[in-house]
């Protein structure tokens, strides 16, 4: 019970600390909006949106979970209702009515690498 109980309080922190945590860079040169700014304006960051707050001093940004640059790259030649085989060669993507691409995440084992 005690190595249950210590993974639960590591998932329970590992999670508020994806809740709370800013948006920082991704490497891109983009970087998260900062400073003073209109109120009401809102800008893009990433996959989220960032409203300039009722005092101007700064944003607040939705805080959603952005999928990988690689894998919006693929959506573009996504079409919708279509299945198309994931990269790492055991996983499948199939394509959203909404243009979307949406993949398993199961874990894999390269067939090329010997098991021990």
């Amino acid at each position: 019970m005690r190595n249950g109980g210590v993974l639960l309080l590591l998932t329970v922190a590992a999670l508020a600390a994806l809740c709370v945590a800013a948006p920082s860079g991704d490497g891109g040169g983009e970087s998260y909006p900062q400073g003073p700014c209109e109120a009401g304006s809102e800008v893009s960051y990433q996959c989220n949106t960032c409203t300039c707050t009722q005092d101007g001093t700064g944003y607040a940004c939705t805080r959603q979970l952005c999928p990988p640059p690689e894998r919006e790259r693929r959506q573009a030649n996504c079409v919708p209702g279509r299945a198309y085989p994931s990269p790492d060669g055991c996983n499948t993507c199939a394509c959203t009515s909404t243009g979307v691409l949406a993949c398993t995440q199961r874990l894999c084992i390269n067939p090329s690498t010997p098991a021990n």
